[in-house]
């Protein structure tokens, strides 16, 4: 080996498309050049700088180039060879420690456990006063985007500044020079884009969005005006995120969004105009639609059209053959990066992209059939997620012209030269799921996004969004949560149609609908993925199957976050006692259970006794549900409004509510019954009189119709069907009784409601009702007394009056909001400390993961979860369907019953008209014989006639030779 080369290092400058790169190369003193760079990923990215290796060259902005030295890699002959390497090496050990110290205090000083540490010691969640946050549920300045609402509020776009936004979306990656590769590289075409136009952009792309880990890369087409370049340095100098390209002239959109692509170093490439915007959780949400659909290759959500023109548009790549006539989606969509075949070196470039001679509009369209062309398609995730600018009519069309008119024909005439196997072949792809039953989505390491933390945060696994009494707890407990200082994550398990979305969106915008963008199979590894993503401090699950039956994954894969659940109710003819029996079941893996009563509390401890498991009483703790009471208190002008909405006029009248789902555990039918009765029994008398609100929806809804037509109790019972809960307050407060006589419950909400209204509660002294409703507030009897009890309510207004300032005064002084949330998080506090201290859940973390004995329970577990809750969906729709062919059995039966009556009616009239037939023929034939014997009679009175006249004529022969007169008589 000789040992007499030399070696130097020199720099040569070369012009990159948006900025000079500088590239750093080895010789030595054999003239035989050798290139060396440094690279931190199999991407060869080193930071979002420009550190991309480039034909053997390291590349990078000269305003990092203060750490270049820090970043070549030297060639290992080079220090063995020369005395000065020790120092480079000792110079890089050094660098390596100060950068690791460095890195262990920035991890101190965010440890996800210094937050909650820092709330519980300091117990600042006993005071509203001190959270600047704090909002009111009933909306105030804060505004959310309703799109089931009659009237969705436009204005209220996700950049907003009144948009609800309780939840912070903060992180290090748009300000540390520690690279970190991006997920998602978002591109967007600028040129000369109104400054607020392109500021609400940039708020919706970067500052309020869920996912951080992006590169968005600005292609600066040429731009003229100077206050638009300006806007958009700005945000480069605010965020190290962003990467400017600039067109020395303008190119069009197509070339622009193809440099853009050109340069993106994401798995994804999302493109976006600069006058849009994007929902907060919009790119999180897109990202895992494609890792978990592997067969398709681009996703986008529904649309939002504002400013111009307000509408919602819900039609995507489902369309298919569709889009060959029309293109009905934005461009606001999601790639693979690998779709548009990127290549690298100098020239960068893509293989497959826009049409660049396409300059009068449609070249999205243009792409999309060219992907389909190819066999690509996409799916779209049914939720709105980009806000697309409408401009007036006349921009618009001077913007694509080639979709209008005689252009558009002849654009559509280019489409079907261009793409013969689509037009004359009639291919379009239709790629679909392929199932891979019994299997696990388990790679945690997808990629990166960790989440700033500045206040405690609770992740809520719900099975949905809508309207009942558990899902009100779970809205109350949101409110609570974020006035007191928290940050809540939900995410949902079935699909629904969370009619109760934009409530919870008053209190988090970090709300995840995962049947909407997620299989089952990647459901486990998605909870863990937003629990170290926004480092999670408790997870709450409550009246979720496979929230439970997750549980043992994650135990085991991630172990940082408490885990807490809650019951409400424990149910003996479901699954052996419902949710409860779930929740003793999983007792190992949870750090907390909570209650709605002391009632179910006991039941699940004499429930461990009967199993035999080891019982700690301080593991099950009780936290009431709890009510408003300002919510609900007494508003006359609601009584008068609703009064009057139903005539009942009458002061005198008593008012009972009932409101439950029309299910046979509520009774609806028995209710009914006991009303008939009282309204029978009460018929006669001149005391007072009483209304019913009925109030509800479900399986029973025909039949409590039917009951009500057969009594004749119209003029008693109003049906009301599923009411609002908007207006449940206005039907309230119209009531003085609030009666539900179900065969279970834990503590009915609506209890808690109407007695916050001063309305009396009348029901069965069951589960843990007797816990809010005593003896000076209601009546909780047996079934037998129900009667009885409402008619002396009934008779003495003054008493019920008496029960209705019991009821309030008891709710304020012992059942308050307030209250319930001090409570719930003092228990979330103690359950992070409950079982096992951080360090030894990381410990038994790592033991699991070397091969204990239940490491692969957790993932077990998850499999057989998954997949019985598919054999679980199949079975609801067979039952879906078998319903459905019973009710059209019922149907044919009825109008088979129906045919046998119309039936027998024609046999009958059969008969009827054979025996009018027969009596006709009598008649006829007697009309003959009639006939006949008139003609005879008719016969001899004519010859009678001519005998007379015969006669007549000798008689006056006769007379003419007499004057004898004779008279004959005939």
């Amino acid at each position: 080996m000789n040992s007499s080369n030399n070696y130097n290092y020199s720099y040569s400058l070369s012009e990159d498309e948006d900025e000079n790169i500088m590239s750093y190369q080895y010789h030595n003193a054999n003239n035989n050049s050798s290139q060396y760079s440094y690279s931190s990923s199999k991407n060869n990215i080193i930071d979002d700088e420009g550190f991309i290796q480039e034909d053997n060259h390291i590349k990078y902005s000269k305003k990092n180039k203060r750490s270049i030295w820090n970043r070549i890699s030297y060639p290992s002959n080079c220090s063995k060879r020369k005395g000065y390497s020790i120092v480079i090496s000792l110079f890089l050990c050094l660098s390596f420690i100060l950068i690791l110290f460095s890195f262990i205090l920035w991890s101190i000083g965010n440890n996800d456990k210094a937050v909650i540490d820092s709330y519980c010691r300091k117990a600042s969640y006993r005071s509203n006063s001190d959270n600047d946050d704090a909002i009111d549920n009933s909306g105030g300045d804060y505004c959310v985007f309703d799109s089931k609402s009659f009237e969705p509020d436009y204005s209220c776009t996700p950049s907003f500044i009144n948009r609800s936004m309780q939840y912070q979306y903060n992180s290090r990656y748009g300000s540390s020079d520690q690279f970190t590769p991006p997920i998602v590289s978002v591109v967007i075409p600028f040129y000369n884009t109104p400054v607020d136009q392109f500021n609400e952009c940039m708020i919706s792309v970067l500052d309020r969005q869920s996912l951080q880990n992006i590169q968005v890369i600005v292609v600066d087409d040429g731009s003229s005006l100077q206050n638009s370049i300006q806007s958009l340095h700005q945000w480069k100098e605010k965020d190290k995120r962003i990467r400017i390209i600039t067109h020395k002239a303008n190119r069009g959109l197509p070339a622009s969004r193809n440099t853009g692509i050109a340069n993106s170093i994401g798995k994804y490439i999302f493109i976006l105009d600069s006058d849009d915007l994007i929902e907060p959780t919009c790119l999180e949400k897109l990202v895992w639609k494609l890792e978990s659909s592997p067969h398709i290759h681009f996703t986008k959500g529904y649309t939002v059209g504002f400013q111009a023109i307000n509408y919602t548009w819900q039609v995507g790549f489902e369309q298919r053959s569709k889009f060959l006539n029309e293109n009905y989606v934005t461009v606001a969509i999601m790639f693979r990066a690998e779709l548009f075949q990127i290549e690298g070196g100098k020239s960068k470039s893509i293989a497959f992209g826009y049409d660049e001679s396409i300059v009068d509009g449609m070249e999205d369209w243009d792409f999309y059939l060219k992907c389909a062309e190819h066999g690509y398609w996409g799916e779209t995730v049914p939720e709105y997620f980009d806000w697309y600018r409408r401009k007036p009519s006349s921009a618009q069309s001077e913007q694509w012209k080639n979709n209008q008119g005689v252009k558009k024909q002849l654009f559509i005439n280019q489409l079907k030269t261009k793409y013969t196997k689509l037009y004359k072949d009639h291919y379009f792809p239709n790629h679909s799921a392929t199932p891979n039953p019994f299997s696990l989505q388990v790679n945690h390491s997808i990629f990166s996004n960790h989440l700033i933390k500045h206040k405690p945060r609770v992740l809520l696994i719900l099975p949905w969004l809508n309207t009942g009494g558990s899902d009100k707890f779970n809205l109350n407990l949101c409110k609570q949560l974020v006035e007191k200082g928290w940050e809540i994550t939900i995410i949902t398990t079935l699909k629904s149609t969370n009619n109760w979305l934009n409530r919870f969106q008053y209190y988090t915008t970090d709300i995840f609908l995962t049947s909407n963008f997620l299989t089952l199979d990647n459901l486990p590894r998605f909870f863990c993925y937003i629990i170290e993503s926004r480092k999670i401090d408790i997870t709450f699950l409550s009246n979720t199957d496979l929230g439970y039956s997750f549980l043992p994954y994650l135990h085991q894969y991630c172990p940082s976050t408490a885990i807490v659940d809650y019951n409400h109710m424990e149910e003996e003819n479901w699954r052996n006692g419902g949710y409860p029996r779930y929740s003793l079941s999983m007792q190992p893996y949870l750090d907390l259970s909570i209650v709605s009563s002391n009632h179910l509390k006991q039941w699940m401890q004499s429930r461990q006794q009967q199993q035999q498991q080891q019982i700690d009483n301080d593991k099950i703790q009780v936290s009431f549900i709890n009510v408003d009471p300002k919510e609900f208190e007494m508003n006359k002008s609601f009584r008068y409004e609703i009064r009057n909405l139903y005539h009942i006029k009458p002061k005198q009248h008593v008012v009972i509510l009932y409101v439950a789902r029309l299910v046979p555990i509520k009774q609806p039918i028995e209710a009914l019954s006991i009303f008939r009765n009282i309204n029978d029994q009460l018929a006669d008398s001149s005391g007072p009189k009483f209304s019913v609100l009925f109030v509800g929806d479900g399986p029973l809804r025909n039949q409590v119709d039917q009951y009500v037509q057969s009594y004749g109790l119209n003029g008693v019972v109003k049906i009301l069907g599923d009411v609002p809960t908007q207006d449940m307050k206005k039907i309230i407060s119209a009531s003085d009784i609030v009666f539900v006589p179900s065969l279970m419950e834990g503590i009915s909400m609506i209890f808690y409601e109407a007695m916050a209204a001063g309305v009396v509660p009348v029901g069965s002294d069951i589960g843990g009702q007797d816990e809010l409703v005593d003896k000076n507030c209601g009546y909780l009897i047996d079934p037998s007394q129900y009667q009885s009890t409402l008619i002396r309510l009934i008779n003495d207004p003054q008493h019920l009056s008496v029960l209705g300032k019991n009821c309030v005064e008891r709710i304020q002084s012992n059942f308050g909001l307030d209250k319930m949330g001090d409570n719930i998080i003092s228990l979330f506090c103690k359950s992070y400390y409950n079982n096992f201290s951080k360090q030894q859940r990381q410990q038994q973390y790592q033991q699991q993961k070397t091969g204990s004995i239940d490491s692969n329970i957790g993932v077990e577990m998850a499999i057989q979860a998954i997949e019985l809750h598919k054999l679980q969906s199949k079975n609801e729709i067979v039952e879906q369907e078998l319903e459905s062919l019973q009710k059209s059995m019922e149907n044919d039966r009825a109008i088979h019953e129906e045919f046998e009556r119309e039936k027998l009616k024609l046999v009958k009239l059969q008969k009827e008209l054979k025996s009018v037939v027969y009596e006709n023929e009598k008649i006829q034939q007697e009309y003959s014989t009639y006939v006949k014997e008139n003609e005879n009679l008719f016969n001899k009175y004519e010859d009678i006639l001519e005998d007379l006249k015969e006669c007549k004529r000798t008689i006056d022969i006769n007379n003419n030779g007499s004057s004898a007169s004779i008279k004959i008589n005939i």
